[in-house]
Order: structure tokens, then sequence, then C-alpha cells
């Protein structure tokens, strides 16, 4: 099935295939009328001319849900906390740790520091 973009400034060419539009349930054919290009451009633009009332608005919403906000946030880590645990356990498994005397001999050549510490 193909759709025809709607945008003045369309650079893709019409009709085109309809993957290349979001669903969105308040049109009658069930699609935006702007393509995803045309759309992408679209909200560059809007947060250019804009960009100083969405930040505010960003922020002034987040004061006002802070609670809300720190919650959800909460809830993702404990829900993707194996997720976490199994990248670190593969990590390791895939690079075990040295000898060690060569973690002395790595210690000794970062003055007693560990490569944290270094970066700090």
């Amino acid at each position: 099935m193909n759709k025809t973009c709607r945008s003045k400034t369309c650079t893709e060419t019409n009709p085109q295939p309809v993957t290349n539009f979001v669903k969105d349930n308040r049109y009658k054919d069930g699609y935006q009328n702007r393509c995803k290009t045309c759309q992408k451009k679209y909200d560059a633009e809007r947060f250019l001319k804009k960009r100083d009332v969405i930040l505010q608005q960003s922020k002034d919403y987040y004061a006002s849900n802070l609670e809300m906000a720190r919650a959800k946030r909460a809830l993702w880590r404990e829900m993707n906390r194996a997720i976490k645990v199994n990248d670190v356990t593969s990590t390791i498994t895939a690079n075990p740790p040295g000898t060690p005397s060569q973690a002395k001999s790595a210690m000794r050549r970062q003055s007693g520091r560990s490569s944290r510490c270094q970066m700090a």
C-alpha cells in the first residue's frame, strides 16, 4: 500500500510505502500526513525555534513531578537489574582477570592506584 506525503517540503518521492509513515489513530487512514523524514525535519526546526520554551516546560514538569520521576527510575532499575548483572558477568567471563602477579605489576605501574583512581 502506498501513501502520499502532504508536506510542502517533502524530499522523498511520492507516493511512498506506508512504512515511511508513523501510525496515528487520529487520521482516517491511520497514518500521519508527513513522512518520517519530513516529520523529523519539522520537529528539529520546531525545537530550534522554541528551544527555551520547551526546555523550561520540561524543567517545570520534572520539578512538579519529582517523586513520580524517582519512582519510575527506581522501578526501571529494579526491572533491569538482571540485565545489568548478566552484562557484567558475561564481560568478566569473556575477559577474566589476570594472575595475582599481573595485578601487582599493574598496581606498581599505576603508583598503587587502580585505573579508576587514575582518571580522577
